[in-house]
């Protein structure tokens, strides 16, 4: 049988918090002839007997403490640079899109699109060992998506651009606005979102759809070819004391499929509640991530989306005291779900916060970014206050960790079953004077994962670097891209 993660105390941490231990017993049937019969088949009655129980202890690999980096490098030049999107291209060289002021590589090829400053999409090789190309598009890009063809689509304050699978092209653009968020379905329709404001283009950037998502803030969104239907999230104020979450499944000519969460009230849920990525994993599910100010069993999080009156029960995962927000005050936690896109069904669900080191109440942690490979495992980055389980045990490429900083960037990864955390370490290096450095954005292609971050050097601190083609930041001040290409267990 299956004994379950074990649930820390209410009153303390449990030693064995984190651990997956099966036992199974097998019952052995020893006969007086000598013969051995596994219970459960037959024996001869008449046979003298007894039952031997020999216990087998399986333990599951333990969380990684040492990642497998194969490259991580700061990126960009002197002036403020950032990094917002992650991407493999189809044959496994990288891409990576922010804003990168003067940065010119030698060795790329640098292609600058009319009207372009400081927006960049870099393609490196695939082991990140040399940038490819630069190309200058717009003065920001804010979002980058791919899908399984190659075919990449990127936005900012250009509007939205669909790119050759080298990013050293554009096929076609639009201008809705200033995009925040874009995607691209399997069959090359693109979805921009600018504020509330969603605009959906053919595979050649005819406009086949546009409308406006009601709520108070629209936060991401998916295109599910498949199904015709572009996938939105965000958050609404319903009242002066209380925000809650919506998902929502529209047609490409904005009307709507099917709605997740998306209620006006929640009674005896009074902690705000924010829909803020959404993802499609590899093996064909909806994953979202959201923040809950306050405890999960406050939130509409821990009840069914199609029906807030029922508890989510088994379904929220709770596998040890960072997942379970016991002895948690008003900070903000995250939340993570996975869910059919067909109907918004919610399959699977968890909770994450980190613990202070001095009396292990509940802290504050954000996702930025989602994602899942084939197997459901899933992929989180974002940043943290104090502290991440295990923290000071962790390594990349066998380099310990610095000190803990406020805002520090993280990477994660949660088995499919959501009961094991496999990966959950920061990148921060020895320097420490005050500075961030959240993830914004990853990617996944064949156990190979992507991240990028922003590191803010106003106050710097220094980030571990591994076959790094840039050991050290572009200048002193304001901020820098960083990236980090590591392998999954």
């Amino acid at each position: 049988m299956d004994i379950p993660p074990s649930v820390p105390s209410h009153h303390g941490k449990s030693r064995l918090s984190g651990i997956v231990y099966r036992i199974v017993i097998i019952s052995v049937l020893v006969a007086a002839m000598g013969s051995v019969v596994v219970a459960g088949q037959s024996a001869d009655p008449q046979q003298s007997a007894f039952r031997v129980y020999l216990p087998l202890i399986v333990t599951p690999a333990t969380p990684l403490t040492n990642l497998s980096a194969i490259t991580a490098t700061y990126l960009g030049a002197a002036s403020a640079d950032e990094l917002n999107g992650a991407a493999f291209a189809p044959d496994g060289t990288l891409i990576v899109a922010g804003a990168l002021p003067g940065y010119a590589p030698p060795g790329a090829d640098v292609i600058v699109q009319p009207g372009a400053t400081n927006g960049a999409v870099v393609r490196l090789s695939a082991d990140g060992s040399s940038v490819l190309s630069v190309l200058r598009i717009g003065s920001i890009v804010r979002d980058l998506d791919t899908n399984a063809s190659g075919a990449l689509v990127v936005c900012g304050d250009m509007g939205v651009a669909r790119l050759n699978a080298s990013a050293t092209a554009v096929i076609w653009s639009a201008t809705p606005g200033n995009a925040t968020r874009c995607a691209i379905g399997a069959d090359g329709v693109v979805a921009a979102l600018t504020g509330a404001s969603v605009s959906v283009y053919d595979g050649n950037g005819a406009l086949i759809g546009s409308w406006t998502a009601t709520g108070t803030t629209a936060s991401d969104l998916v295109v599910d070819s498949s199904r015709t239907q572009v996938i939105v999230g965000g958050y609404t104020q319903v009242n002066s004391t209380l925000q809650l979450p919506w998902i929502r499944a529209y047609a490409y000519d904005g009307s709507v499929r099917w709605r997740s969460y998306d209620v006006s009230a929640a009674p005896g849920l009074g902690a705000d509640s924010r829909v803020e990525r959404l993802a499609f994993g590899a093996d064909g599910k909806l994953y979202v991530a959201g923040s809950i100010n306050g405890g999960i069993g406050a939130s509409i999080f821990s009840r069914d989306p199609k029906d807030v009156t029922l508890p989510l029960g088994a379904r929220l995962v709770k596998s040890d005291e960072y997942s379970d927000s016991t002895n948690t005050g008003s900070v903000k936690i995250a939340w993570f779900g996975r869910f059919n896109p067909e109907d918004g069904v919610l399959e699977l669900a968890q909770g994450l916060l980190t613990r202070r080191t001095s009396d292990n109440k509940g802290n504050s942690v954000s996702i930025r970014a989602i994602a899942a490979d084939e197997r459901g495992r899933v992929f989180l980055a974002g940043d943290a206050a104090c502290c991440i389980k295990n923290r000071d045990q962790q390594r990349i490429a066998g380099v310990a960790v610095g000190p803990y900083e406020s805002g520090e960037g993280y990477i994660a990864l949660v088995s499919e079953d959501f009961r094991q955390r496999l990966v959950w370490t920061p990148y921060a290096g020895p320097t420490i004077s005050g500075g961030s450095s959240a993830a914004n954005a990853l990617a996944v292609r064949n156990g190979n994962v992507l991240t990028v971050a922003k590191l803010n050097l106003d106050k710097p601190r220094s980030l571990i670097t591994v076959n790094a083609i840039q050991p050290t930041p572009g200048g002193s001040t304001g901020s820098e891209g960083y990236l980090l290409l590591w392998r999954a267990p």
